[in-house]
């Protein structure tokens, strides 16, 4: 089987509205009774409408599904839309808000009958409390549209800017902010060696007063000079002691600093690296799931084609007219989703194939649709 890894699909643009909806369901008209019986927990399912609500409810929903398959292309989980195939998805939005609208009616209608009052009755009896009744579904029928391009060069090109200028905001705070403490350890160790000046100054004078006691015979002032020298020798150590101390706060926050930075480029270096990673496997699978089932539909074609050369020439004749026509809208819903890929033409191709076909070509239609066949 092949891996994923080997799988090989060209760097085509891809683009187009990734949509996406949420439905009324068969849950908003029931409600549940939950009740344990012999230590087993029992949910019982009410529904509270007649089965021709739920039909035609299953119906809406059924209708719907089946009509955007027909106008998307599935790819890694996305439903995409071509571009101009937006109006007729715009209609088969409105035509299943209205037939919801109209439903919306019988629900109010059937609040009236004999079975939903039935139901109520039992729901009530049962749980010892009302149900949860709905007057409508309308409202619970929501679209969601956002824009794609998957464009790997583009891509590339966003996120290296971006982390960028990322990189450059982080730059400038950090080179701002070790300024700041570098200036301010700077006239920490001026400070510093301004009290180391005055603190040798007063070593000198007391060590000069303490000789001159040594001299002294009598008298007083020697030595209350002396004891004022010693308190101011051991304020200017205490200071320069703490100005070291902040002196070693302001190196470690410093360092810090750098640690930091050094650790925020790494980080950003990783996370641009592993977001490319995830969005070049991310981007190879929506390619490879939307060229399999184009590539797919465009075998069916080619062998539809081929089938019909075989036909009787009046059968020949309108079958390949019906082909062209369906060739065109799908050369142009590939066109709108990738163009410029190898895949949309193929499908100029199968289309210019089929419309040798209808014009009583056949020939030369073989020849096409067998060279495209070989090559898919």
């Amino acid at each position: 089987m092949e891996k994923e890894s080997e799988r090989k699909v060209e760097p085509f643009i891809m683009q187009g509205l990734v949509v996406e909806w949420s439905l009324p369901s068969k849950s908003s008209l029931v409600d549940w009774i939950s009740e344990t019986v012999e230590d087993v927990r029992v949910k019982e399912v009410v529904e509270l409408f007649p089965k021709e609500i739920f039909d035609e409810l299953e119906n809406i929903r059924r209708t719907f599904y089946y009509r955007v398959e027909k106008l998307t292309i599935p790819a890694y989980s996305l439903k995409i839309l071509p571009a101009e195939a937006l109006p007729k998805f715009k209609e088969v939005v409105e035509e299943t808000r209205a037939a919801l609208v109209r439903l919306d009616e019988k629900i109010k209608e059937a609040l009236k009958s004999e079975y939903t009052q039935k139901a109520v009755s039992y729901f009530t009896r049962k749980a010892e409390g009302k149900p949860r009744l709905v007057e409508g579904v309308s409202g619970r029928f929501n679209i969601f549209m956002m824009p794609l391009r998957v464009d790997r060069v583009l891509w590339d090109e966003f996120l290296n800017e971006t982390m960028r200028r990322e990189m450059e905001r982080a730059r400038e705070a950090y080179i701002s902010e070790k300024a700041r403490l570098e200036g301010e350890l700077k006239a920490v160790k001026a400070e510093i060696e301004e009290q180391r000046r005055r603190l040798e100054a007063a070593r000198r004078e007391l060590e000069e007063a303490e000789a001159e006691v040594a001299k002294a015979y009598e008298g007083v002032t020697a030595p209350v000079d002396v004891a004022l020298l010693r308190v101011q020798k051991a304020e200017l150590e205490a200071k320069v002691k703490d100005l070291r101390a902040k002196a070693r706060d302001l190196e470690l926050k410093v360092q810090r600093l750098e640690r930091e930075q050094r650790e925020r480029e790494a980080n950003f270096n990783s996370a641009r690296i592993w977001a490319g990673r995830q969005t070049e496997q991310t981007e190879r699978r929506v390619r490879f799931d939307a060229w399999a089932v184009l590539n797919q539909q465009l075998r069916e074609l080619v062998e539809e084609g081929l089938r019909v050369l075989d036909e009787p020439s009046n059968i020949r004749l309108r079958e390949f007219k019906r082909l062209e026509n369906v060739a065109r809208n799908a050369m142009e819903r590939v066109r709108s989703v990738m163009p410029a890929s190898r895949m949309a033409e193929y499908y100029e191709r199968l289309f210019i194939a089929m419309k040798e076909g209808a014009s009583g070509r056949c020939e030369e239609a073989k020849k096409q649709l067998e060279a495209i066949r070989r090559e898919i």
